[in-house]
């Protein structure tokens, strides 16, 4: 059974070391005859409710990170900021 719930929101690669492409939404993986996996998504459109396009597949899928919080964002401005007078 897949990680990943049919309608979560998730990024998505086809190259290991590539770069991340979301929002997209999950819709199902199939394992291949050779083993490899293909996760199958959809792109969000205009405000978040619709879908362009065709599902595509890709290799790679992760949830994507939280977003920061005002008050971690303000923590790390203040770090950056005590560095580079002190550093």
């Amino acid at each position: 059974m897949s990680e990943y719930k049919y309608g979560e929101i998730v990024e998505v690669r086809d190259v290991e070391n590539g770069d991340w492409f979301g929002p997209r939404v999950y819709l199902g993986s199939i394992t291949l005859p050779n083993g490899d996996v293909r996760h199958y998504v959809v792109k969000l459109c205009g405000d978040g409710l619709d879908f362009s396009g065709n599902p595509v597949q890709w290799k790679y899928i992760r949830k994507p990170e939280p977003a920061l919080t005002i008050e971690e964002r303000l923590e790390r401005i203040e770090a950056a900021i005590a560095k580079l007078q002190n550093p």
